[in-house]
């Protein structure tokens, strides 16, 4: 069965071992950024962020499912508070709730909802929104890398079978 990825060979390289079906085709992207206009609770988040003058970071998890999502809420809480940033979480696969209607108010991703310097978001054009950001945390996918690229921006992962990864350019999981 053939097998294409979306890395750059010139980031990972296509191994030796692998068969003749197997490619490395490069990174694509997809131009969303055009004809989109950003929801007024996230437009508002990164004016405030502007007017004070607060750097913002993009996390995201992807197609990554989280095992424990409140753990992960107080993770990211404590993160966002200690390098003094403001976030934009992508909520992605990690059970982290972006709606009032699934949260009760007790959980850790109703205080990330409700928090000044976090904003839970879900489906927003990457090639747009890595122009509003200083930089980004991921899941390591090879689409949200390459745009991380493309834009210059510092990105890595920590999901160490991903492409950053591989390529050893991610954060170490420790971090």
């Amino acid at each position: 069965m053939p097998w294409t990825y979306a890395w750059s060979p010139s980031l990972l390289p296509k191994p030796q071992d692998w068969r003749n079906q197997i490619d490395i085709a490069g990174f694509y992207f997809l131009d969303l950024a055009t004809n989109y206009s950003p929801p007024s609770p996230l437009a508002d988040f990164l004016a405030k962020a502007a007017e004070d003058n607060q750097p913002v970071v993009y996390i995201g998890f992807g197609s990554v499912p989280v095992e424990d999502p409140k753990a992960m809420s107080a993770a990211v809480r404590a993160a966002v508070r200690k390098a003094n940033v403001r976030a934009l979480v992508s909520v992605g696969w990690a059970g982290l709730s972006s709606s009032s209607d699934n949260n009760d108010g007790d959980d850790d991703a109703a205080e990330l909802k409700q928090a000044d310097d976090v904003i839970l978001i879900e489906d927003v054009p990457h090639d747009w929104l890595f122009t509003q950001v200083a930089a980004a945390v991921h899941h390591g996918g090879a689409g949200t890398t390459a745009i991380g690229l493309l834009k210059g921006l510092p990105t890595g992962s920590s999901a160490q079978s991903s492409p950053c990864g591989e390529a050893r350019v991610g954060y170490p999981p420790s971090l």
